[in-house]
């Protein structure tokens, strides 16, 4: 793992989606920017989508002492709000959602400080949603000022888990540079969880030249399946089925920039074997690396990328937003503590 003692390399957090990411990304990434900043490295860029996305908005900031904060002294009424049964019924029977996200809002606009994380010293950071009107993955960036008006919609969609949270409208997008005009339907967008397309942007930090990239996911890229013991309900048969469905869309793209490296490292040997073919033979080979450029590989636009996978299987579990513990909470930030001091110390990292 050279690139991870090279002072230069670009290194990047990849914090999977799903709600028990949110905690478990959260000291996972606190644990691993410290370390590497006591080694003399230091962390580019952060990805994250759906529950981990708040450890992209405060740690690019450098804030992870308030997230791990906030995580641990979390409460249900917090991320759902003051829950009526009745209400909830009426809801769930008329309304788009089961539960408002007004309260989530009010959450992120308490802790975030909208300014600082569009700054110019703040980290980089995307993280999707998905439109349902065109089907089309939504990115959104701190680094374009126009996405800096939805951004709020744009975190609470990004986390919009259907049926369970609210999809968000946002209008006008092309002029937000959101959505290109011909993908566009009717001049707005609903976003809903961006899980639902990938919950991984690891194809997205490959392309922007990342060297190593920590992948943050407590379930190891597999599917946490229902247990036995477990209520036969709607509501956890969805959570169930959704991670099945969502996983196996990630391990695709995994799989999928696993063999992204693998094609780069061919087109490299092609490369140096320009040096000892005849000068007859070069044309061909030329061809075929601007092919491997700019056809259906894409390969032009990156490089090589080491990933590193922080999990901790051993407490993979599906976490219920509208009903937990601090206990369930504190569990899963400890999980992502051990795992990503695990990683480091098989990287040679203490």
């Amino acid at each position: 793992m050279d690139r991870l003692f090279d002072k230069n390399a670009r290194i990047a957090l990849v914090c999977k989606g799903g709600p028990e990411n949110g905690p478990y990304s959260s000291l996972a990434a606190r644990t691993i920017t410290e370390i590497l900043e006591k080694n003399g490295s230091k962390i580019s860029g952060i990805y994250a989508c759906s529950g981990s996305t708040p450890t992209a908005l405060l740690g690019c900031v450098g804030e992870y002492p308030k997230l791990c904060d906030t995580w641990a002294n979390l409460k249900p009424i917090d991320v759902v709000g003051k829950v009526h049964k009745i209400r909830t019924v009426m809801r769930i029977l008329r309304k788009e959602s089961v539960f408002e996200s007004h309260a989530l809002g009010e959450l992120l606009r308490k802790n975030w400080d909208l300014d600082k994380i569009f700054s110019s010293e703040a980290l980089p950071i995307k993280f999707p949603a998905v439109d349902i009107y065109s089907s089309e993955y939504v990115i959104f960036s701190n680094k374009n000022e126009k996405h800096k008006k939805w951004f709020l919609e744009g975190v609470l969609g990004s986390m919009a888990l259907v049926p369970f949270l609210q999809p968000q409208t946002i209008l006008d997008p092309v002029e937000s540079e959101l959505i290109e005009p011909e993908r566009v339907v009717g001049n707005k967008l609903l976003l809903v969880d961006g899980g639902f397309m990938g919950n991984l942007l690891l194809e997205e930090a490959m392309r922007d030249g990342y060297d190593l990239i920590f992948l943050i996911d407590i379930h190891g890229l597999n599917p946490s399946k229902m247990g036995l013991d477990e209520k036969y309900h709607w509501t956890n048969l969805t959570r169930s089925s959704l991670h099945v469905l969502t996983n196996t869309n990630d391990v695709r793209q995994y799989q999928m920039t696993d063999r992204i490296n693998e094609e780069i490292r061919i087109k490299d040997e092609l490369k140096a074997l320009l040096e000892l073919l005849p000068q007859e033979h070069a044309p061909i080979l030329r061809a075929t690396i601007n092919r491997m450029n700019s056809g259906r590989l894409r390969l032009g636009d990156k490089n090589e990328t080491q990933i590193v996978v922080v999990s901790n299987k051993k407490h993979a579990s599906l976490f219920n937003f509208a009903k937990f513990t601090r206990k369930d909470v504190l569990k899963l930030m400890n999980a992502g503590y051990d795992a990503s001091v695990t990683a480091l110390d098989r990287l040679g990292l203490k």
